[in-house]
């Protein structure tokens, strides 16, 4: 009887683990993260091309002082020269100060979802009362937005908290072309927030619907969603989305210790977490259901802005974001969406399915790309959300 030798080579470990960016805290197991044989991963590419684009130096202050200058004229005989969304949190509550100091009469738009921490309403209202800046608040916390909620939980996604963005877009939007603003601007800053992958957050209105109407058995009546018609009739409106913070040398510690000097802004805790659904999801849902940890583009963008070392990044990372949020009292998230906790737990054991399981609009997307992409160099649409959904 023969015998077959068979020779069992030993595997390292090293070839299960991720690989990670050699200048960030990106790892190959980041959606989209391509790092290439420079070691660097795609969002530091991406890091790159806009900051040459928006330099944060003497040029970039002439460009930033260009754009104001632009939206004064955009702005010459309407009582509002620009529109900014406000949360409450440092990066919009700065952004609305910075508006009035460089003379641009912005108004305020506030989106309600019923999750506001009562720190953050307070925050709008000081800043706004000691501005003198005219403010519009809309709720859209009611039975329909909760069941969207509950529909996106129960669709065992990641992106379960997209129905706020496409709220507060839509409404937005909406408002700046009902009052002839061409300038909306945002408070987004890729040197300190950099850029969220597709495959953990991917967020259009037609996808909305293909959940709600899938989990749900109905369609929606009253939820303010954003369709591609809307998008393309705002584009060729001339209604411009503009990050101001690109420009600058934004600092959120820094700025937020200004905010609480001046106007009496009060912090609210780590960052988006001014909204407890908002909270929810990033803190609890996606690290424990999808292994997601968003702080790790944030803590990468500071890295790669030169604003924080990886040995520190990685001490901010070991220190586990989750926490249980199902408790009793004002600040449960959960009860408000009418999900109790043995169901909680049955969607978090639940197979994890994603986007390109429901309709959505990224064939539209991809099919216009040219369209998206001219758009985006003339300043209708932000460069990261057209290098995001035109792959």
């Amino acid at each position: 009887m023969s015998t077959t030798n068979i020779k069992i080579m030993a595997v390292p470990d090293s070839a299960f683990k991720p690989r990670e960016c050699s200048r960030c805290l990106i790892t190959s197991a980041v959606p989209g993260a391509d790092i290439g044989e420079s070691g660097e991963c795609a969002y530091c590419r991406l890091h790159d091309r806009l900051a040459a684009r928006y330099p944060n130096d003497m040029r970039g202050l002439e460009k930033f002082d260009r754009l104001i200058a632009e939206i004064r004229r955009a702005g010459r005989g309407k009582p509002y020269a620009c529109l900014v969304g406000v949360s409450g949190g440092v990066d919009s509550s700065y952004l609305l100060h910075l508006a009035v100091l460089r003379g641009l009469r912005p108004l305020a738009v506030h989106v309600d979802n019923g999750f506001d921490k009562p720190v953050a309403l307070q925050n709008i209202s000081r800043l706004c009362s000691a501005l003198g800046v005219d403010r519009i608040d809309y709720q859209v916390g009611n039975s329909e937005y909760q069941a969207i909620c509950r529909a996106f939980l129960r669709a065992s996604v990641s992106d379960a908290d997209i129905p706020n963005d496409i709220a507060m877009t839509t409404l937005i939007m909406r408002t700046a072309e009902r009052y002839g603003i061409k300038y909306v601007l945002n408070g987004h800053d890729f040197r300190t927030e950099g850029s969220c992958p597709l495959g953990w957050t991917y967020m259009d209105g037609r996808y909305i619907r293909s959940v709600f109407r899938e989990i749900e058995g109905r369609e929606i009546l009253t939820f303010p969603v954003l369709t591609f018609r809307d998008q393309l009739r705002w584009a060729a409106k001339g209604i411009k989305q503009v990050r101001p913070l690109y420009y600058l040398d934004f600092d959120r510690e820094r700025e937020a210790d200004y905010l609480a000097s001046n106007y009496g802004w009060k912090p609210y805790g780590a960052k988006h977490c001014e909204n407890l659904y908002t909270e929810f999801i990033g803190s609890y849902y996606l690290p424990r259901k999808f292994g997601i940890d968003k702080r790790v583009l944030y803590v990468s963008a500071l890295i790669r802005s030169g604003k924080l070392i990886k040995p520190w990044g990685r001490k901010i990372l070991a220190v586990p974001p989750d926490r249980d949020y199902y408790v009793p009292g004002s600040e449960s998230t959960l009860p408000r969406v009418k999900i109790t906790r043995s169901e909680l737990d049955r969607i978090m054991a639940l197979p994890r399915r994603f986007y390109q399981e429901f309709d959505t609009y990224h064939p539209l997307f991809i099919r216009y790309r040219r369209l998206i992409r001219l758009a985006s160099r003339l300043g209708l649409l932000p460069e990261t959300f057209a290098e995001k959904y035109t792959r």
